[in-house]
C-alpha cells in the first residue's frame, strides 16, 4: 500500500452514509472516529458504530469545535451529510483537509434539501458531489460527481437515500488517493443557486389550478413521508387552508371532492387523492 497522508479520520455525519463511509476509510486506516452532530437525544447511529468497531462520539456545536481544534496529527475530516458548519479558522488549519458530500451535480442546488428542489425545479437529472471544503457553501473544487436520472417518480426521501448509496460508492473509487494526497481536483464551475434552510418549494403551498406535472413535483418534492423535514403541504379548497402529508397519485379514479377528510381530484387523467387533511387555523 503506498504511503498515506493522512493516517487519522473523523467522519461528521448522521445515518448509513456517515457509517459507509467510516468503513470505506477503516479498510486503509484503523484510526476512524465517527462523530454524530447532536440535534437529538437518541441515535441508532452508535450501536452501529459499536457493531462495527468505530470509535462515536454524540457532540453539540461547541464540543465538536474544540475537539477538531485539538487535533495536531494530519487528519482527514470527512462531512457526510452533516449540517455542522465548520468555522473558517478550523478550514485553514494545515493538518486537517475536509472534505464534503453534497447531494447536487454542483453548482446546481447549493445549500439544504438539495433532493427535494432536484424535483421541484423539474431536473432530468441529478447526482452526488464529493468536493473539499471551503468557506464558501458548497463551492470547494470537486473531487468527484456521479449523476442519477430522474423518472418524474422520485420522492424526496427515496430519492436523498439512493444519493445517499450513491456517496459512498463514489467514494469508494477515490478515497484511497484522497488519503495519500494525490487525488485530482476539478475547479467549481460558477453559479447555481442557493437554497437556505428556511427556503421551501411554493412555500409549501398545492395550487390546485397548476398543471398535472407542476403538482406532483410538489407533492414528491415535500414528501420526506412521516420525517416531514419541510413540514406539511397545504392546499386551499373552498377559501379555507388545509395542511396534509399524505397522498396519493394513480391511474385509477378517486372519489371526487371531499370524502371525509380526503380530497380527491383529476389532472390531465390522472387521479390525486389528499389524505388526512386538517383546516389551518
Amino acid at each position: 500500500m503506498a504511503d498515506l497522508k493522512y493516517k487519522k479520520a473523523v467522519v461528521i455525519g448522521n445515518g448509513k452514509l456517515a457509517l459507509d463511509c467510516a468503513g470505506l476509510i477503516k479498510k486503509y486506516i484503523n484510526d476512524v472516529c465517527v462523530i454524530e452532530y447532536m440535534y437529538g437525544r437518541s441515535s441508532s447511529l452508535e450501536k452501529h458504530c459499536g457493531k462495527a468497531g468505530f470509535l462515536y462520539e454524540l457532540l453539540d456545536k461547541e464540543s465538536l469545535t474544540r475537539f477538531l481544534e485539538g487535533i495536531t496529527e494530519e487528519t482527514l475530516v470527512v462531512s457526510a451529510g452533516s449540517i455542522y458548519i465548520v468555522p473558517n479558522d478550523l478550514i485553514a488549519k494545515e493538518n486537517l483537509c475536509f472534505i464534503n458530500w453534497h447531494n447536487a451535480l454542483l453548482p446546481e442546488h447549493k445549500g439544504r434539501f438539495a433532493e427535494s428542489w432536484a424535483i421541484f425545479s423539474g431536473d432530468k437529472e441529478t447526482g452526488i458531489t464529493w468536493h473539499m471544503l471551503t468557506p464558501e457553501i458548497d463551492g470547494g473544487d470537486i473531487i468527484i460527481r456521479c449523476k442519477i436520472p430522474l423518472s418524474g417518480t422520485e420522492t424526496a426521501l427515496s430519492l436523498f437515500k439512493k444519493q445517499c448509496e450513491l456517496g459512498s460508492e463514489a467514494l469508494s473509487g477515490v478515497i484511497g488517493a484522497i488519503l495519500e494526497g494525490k487525488v485530482t481536483l476539478t475547479p467549481m464551475p460558477k453559479g447555481g443557486t442557493l437554497h437556505l434552510s428556511k427556503d421551501i418549494p411554493a412555500d409549501g403551498m398545492l395550487d390546485l389550478n397548476a398543471g398535472f406535472k407542476e403538482i406532483s413535483a410538489l407533492l414528491r418534492a415535500m414528501d420526506y413521508g412521516a420525517l416531514m423535514l419541510l413540514g406539511k403541504t397545504k392546499v386551499s379548497i373552498g377559501g379555507e387552508t388545509f395542511s396534509f402529508y399524505k397522498y396519493k397519485i394513480s391511474d385509477e379514479p378517486v372519489p371526487e371532492g371531499f370524502s371525509g377528510k380526503d380530497y380527491g381530484f383529476c389532472k390531465e387523467g390522472k387521479y390525486i387523492l389528499l389524505k388526512d387533511l386538517e383546516r389551518v387555523k
